[in-house]
C-alpha cells in the first residue's frame, strides 16, 4: 500500500471532501520572544519523495487562517524528511491572541496542520523603557506512570526576578497547583512532579509565570497516566472505546457516535465532549449504557453554524476508570436533509444506546463485517484483517467513506485498497458512490506490537458512512476483538503469523507446500537407506 497521507491532525478526519497530500506535520509549537514577535515551529515528517514547499499561515482570526486566507511567512523547501523549520513573525499587538499552522505543498498535492494560537504578551513602560511580561511555554509532560508524571515548561523574563509554577487537575478547570519556585531573571527549563495520580485517566496542565509586569499562562496540554495492567479477575478494569464518524449533519446540528466495550460486568456510563478546537469545552449528557458487552453510544449536538470545523470524541467512565477515544473533526456543510416545510412537529434530540448485532448498527442500508483471526494474539504476531462491504438497498448510494482503525498496540503493514492515516492509526477508503447491490472488499496487514500487555483488549473497528438517495446520512459498524496473550504458540507464531497453524494467505501455504515437500523427499531418502540396508 503506498502510504499517502491525507489531511490528518489529532485524529481529525474530514467527513467531506476528503483530500489525499503528501506531507504531514507534527510537533507545531510558537515561541514568543516579546510583546510584538514570535517564531512558530513545525516538523515536516514526509515529503512522498518529493521537493515539499513549507510556509505558515497566521493571523488574529481562527477563521480566517483555517480557511487559508491569513497572512503567511516566506516559503522554505525539502526533499528530504523529517525536517524542523521555523518562521519569525514580526510587527505583532501586544495582549493579542494570534492563530497559525503549517502548511505544505508539493507535485501530491496541498496539506495543512492542525490550527494552533499563541498569546503575545503585555508591553509596560517603566523609566522611559519598554519591558515585556515574562512568557512561560508549556512542554510536554515525561517520566508518566501509573500515579505520578513530570510537568515540563520554559520561561522567559525580561530582566526581573520570575516565580513559575503549574496548575493541573483532571478538567480543563485543572485546580490543583504545584509549588512556587523563584527562577531568577534570564531564559530556563523547569519541571515539576506531581504524585498520587489515578491509573488510566488524562490529566490537564499547563505552565504559569509571574513577574511584576503580571502573570501569564502557557497553553493546556495533556497527558494520560497508564493503567492498572489488565486481568480476569474480578477486581475489573475500565472500559474500552471507539470514536466514530459523525452522521445525520443538518444546517444547525449533528450526530455523534462511538462505540463502548465492557472489559468486565461493571455498568459503565457515556459521553461526548466537543468543541470549535481540540480544548473540547463542551459536553453532552452523561448516559448510563449498561454492561453490554458492545454499545453503540449516539448523541446530538446543536446551535452549530455552517463552515465550522468541529472537533469531538467519546468518553466513558467506570468504577475502574475514564478512558478517552481518538479526536475526530467533521465540517458542518449545508444541510444533508431533504427539507420538508409542512412538517411542524417539533423534534427532541435523545441520546441513544443501540446494542451492536453481528458487527453492524440496525436499519443500516449498507452490510459491513471483519474478520482478523483467532481471538488471542502475541506480540509480533501478524494478522491479516478482511473487511468486505455491499449496498443492500435498492438506491446508489454516494458520499461512502470507509474508515478502519486499528489500537495503537497493532502496527498498520499494508493494506490493498485504501490510505493510511498516521494520527489515528487507520486505513480510509474513500470509495465516493456505492450503487445498488454494489459490494467490495479490502485486505489490510497488520502485526501486534512489541509492547502488547497479556489480557489486553483490542478492538479493531471498521466505519462506513453514507448518504442516501433521500439525502440523509447513515452509517455501518463492523468489528473484531483481540485479547494480548503472554507467549504466541511457537511454531504457528514463528512460521505464519497467524496465532494457529492453519495458514490465512498465499505465501504462507507456499511456505506449508515447501515444508511439506522437503519432508517427503527427507523421508524416501530415508526409506531408501533402509531398504538398501536390508
Amino acid at each position: 500500500m503506498n502510504k499517502k497521507i491525507k489531511l490528518f491532525s489529532v485524529g481529525i478526519i474530514v467527513i467531506a471532501g476528503l483530500f489525499v497530500g503528501a506531507s504531514f506535520a507534527s510537533a507545531q509549537t510558537a515561541t514568543v520572544a516579546s510583546c510584538n514577535s514570535a517564531t512558530v515551529s513545525a516538523t515536516l515528517n514526509d515529503t512522498g519523495g518529493a521537493t515539499t514547499s513549507v510556509w505558515f499561515e497566521w493571523g488574529t482570526s481562527y477563521t480566517t487562517v483555517d480557511t487559508g486566507s491569513g497572512s503567511r511567512t516566506a516559503t522554505q523547501s525539502f526533499s528530504t524528511a523529517p525536517q524542523n523549520f521555523s518562521q519569525l513573525i514580526t510587527g505583532l499587538n501586544p495582549s493579542t491572541t494570534y492563530y497559525y499552522r503549517a502548511v505544505f505543498e508539493n507535485t501530491y498535492g496541498k496539506s495543512q496542520g492542525g490550527t494552533l494560537s499563541f498569546v503575545t504578551p503585555q508591553c509596560a513602560t517603566q523609566n522611559n523603557q519598554t519591558y515585556t511580561q515574562p512568557y512561560v511555554t508549556t512542554n510536554s509532560a515525561s517520566s508518566v506512570s501509573q500515579n505520578s508524571a513530570t510537568l515540563n515548561g520554559y520561561v522567559t523574563s525580561s530582566g526581573t526576578n520570575i516565580n513559575a509554577w503549574f496548575e493541573w487537575g483532571t478538567s480543563y478547570s485543572l485546580g490543583n497547583t504545584t509549588s512556587v519556585l523563584n527562577y531568577g531573571t534570564g531564559a530556563t527549563s523547569f519541571n515539576n512532579s506531581v504524585y498520587n495520580l489515578n491509573p488510566n485517566t488524562t490529566y490537564y496542565y499547563r505552565a504559569v509565570a509571574q513577574s511584576t509586569y503580571g502573570t501569564v499562562y502557557g497553553s493546556t496540554l495533556s497527558f494520560t497516566t497508564s493503567g492498572q495492567g489488565y486481568n480476569y479477575s474480578m477486581t475489573g478494569s475500565a472500559p474500552t472505546v471507539t470514536t466514530l464518524l459523525a452522521t445525520e449533519l443538518t444546517d444547525t446540528t449533528a450526530k455523534l457516535n462511538g462505540l463502548v466495550f465492557a472489559s468486565t460486568n461493571q455498568s459503565s456510563s457515556a459521553w461526548f465532549e466537543w468543541g470549535i478546537n481540540s480544548n473540547l469545552v463542551n459536553k453532552t449528557q452523561a448516559v448510563n449504557v449498561g454492561s453490554l458487552p458492545t454499545v453503540k453510544h449516539s448523541d446530538f449536538i446543536t446551535g452549530l453554524v455552517q463552515g465550522q470545523t468541529y472537533y469531538y470524541r467519546i468518553v466513558a467512565e467506570n468504577p475502574y476508570g475514564k478512558v478517552y477515544g481518538t479526536v475526530n473533526t467533521f465540517v458542518l456543510e449545508t444541510s444533508t436533509y431533504v427539507v420538508t416545510p409542512t412538517v411542524t412537529t417539533p423534534v427532541v434530540l435523545k441520546p441513544t444506546t443501540t446494542v451492536v448485532v453481528r458487527g453492524s448498527s440496525t436499519q443500516s442500508l449498507v452490510a459491513l463485517s471483519i474478520e482478523g483471526g483467532a481471538e488471542m494474539i502475541g506480540a509480533g504476531e501478524k494478522r491479516t484483517y478482511h473487511v468486505v462491504w455491499k449496498n443492500e438497498s435498492t438506491q446508489s448510494l454516494k458520499n461512502v467513506v470507509l474508515r478502519v482503525t486499528f489500537p495503537q498496540s497493532i502496527n498498520i503493514d499494508s493494506a490493498t485498497k485504501g490510505t493510511f492515516s498516521s494520527a489515528d492509526n487507520s486505513v480510509i477508503v474513500d470509495l465516493k458512490t456505492l450503487a445498488s447491490k454494489e459490494s467490495g472488499e479490502t485486505f489490510i496487514f497488520a502485526t501486534a506490537g512489541r509492547g502488547l500487555k497479556p489480557g489486553e483488549l483490542l478492538v479493531v473497528t471498521a466505519n462506513m458512512v453514507y448518504t442516501g438517495a433521500n439525502g440523509v446520512q447513515g452509517d455501518a459498524i463492523a468489528y473484531v476483538t483481540h485479547r494480548g496473550e503472554a507467549t504466541q504458540i511457537a511454531v504457528s507464531a514463528n512460521i505464519f503469523g497467524a496465532g494457529d497453524f492453519i495458514p490465512t494467505t498465499l505465501f504462507e501455504w507456499l511456505i506449508l507446500m515447501v515444508l511439506v515437500l522437503i519432508l517427503v523427499l527427507l523421508g524416501n531418502h530415508l526409506y531408501g537407506r533402509f531398504a538398501e540396508h536390508k
